[in-house]
């Protein structure tokens, strides 16, 4: 039984809870983070079915006053762990990286990182062999992770030479509200790092991509057009789509 804990309870870090605790060889030890947030909040609602600890111990009379019951620190929660999957805001994780290698602790940061924090850019098709057996992973941003996997089951039935990708995009999650991009549109310097993230993991496929985000807080909009190695038609990419355990059509 693997004993995992979450670090950074937000968007990223409720699905990574609700998952491992519904796993069968692996335990959810508890989640972590640094206020009575919206998602923790939610949490406390729902009667605390996961333990809940406090990454930012001077935060502890804010989590009191909200009623949110602590289980210990983030230190305590790392120590009691295998691994740690951390879904904090960009950067945090860097810093929490020290404390799992002072415990001697595995790591899955999340996509918001950079490269650079772990032993491995992983993507779970993809590449997936190279990320055994090592103490520190990075995973793709989540629409980079559904891409790839679509690139890449063609890519391995018929082969992908190429790729050019669009990607219309929510400027904030959920609830995440909050002075910013207002009856606009945001187009990214190209190619987008979705595409070159796509070239990290898939080195063999030259990719080029745009970016464009919008003032709405629901959803993305993603398109992929792909040069393939060999012809196919449409009712082959479904038929790949459909064989595939991750992908639903």
């Amino acid at each position: 039984m693997v004993r995992v804990g979450v670090a950074g309870y937000g968007v990223i870090g409720q699905r990574l809870a609700d998952g491992v605790a519904l796993q069968k060889d692996m335990e959810l030890v508890g989640v972590a983070d640094v206020a009575p947030t919206l998602a923790v909040r939610a949490l406390k609602e729902k009667g605390m079915p996961y333990k809940f600890y406090n990454a930012l111990p001077e935060n502890g009379e804010l989590l009191k006053n909200a009623g949110i019951p602590v289980s210990g620190t983030l230190m305590d929660l790392i120590q009691q762990c295998d691994i740690i999957m951390d879904a904090t805001s960009a950067g945090v994780g860097a810093k929490n990286k020290e404390l799992y290698q002072k415990y001697n602790k595995k790591a899955i940061f999340q996509g918001g990182e950079k490269n650079s924090v772990a032993d491995v850019f992983f993507h779970g098709y993809a590449n997936y062999e190279k990320g055994l057996g090592k103490q520190f992973l990075k995973l793709t941003s989540c629409n980079t992770t559904g891409l790839i996997r679509s690139v890449d089951c063609i890519d391995r039935k018929v082969g992908v030479e190429k790729v050019a990708i669009t990607i219309i995009r929510r400027v904030a999650d959920p609830g995440d509200y909050h002075r910013g991009l207002t009856n606009a549109l945001q187009v990214d310097k190209a190619p987008s790092h979705q595409a070159l993230d796509l070239m990290t993991i898939m080195p063999h496929v030259d990719a080029t991509g745009i970016l464009v985000h919008t003032p709405v807080t629901h959803g993305h909009i993603i398109t992929v057009v792909a040069k393939t190695k060999k012809k196919i038609s449409k009712d082959n990419v479904l038929e790949f789509f459909q064989e595939h355990p991750r992908i639903r059509v």
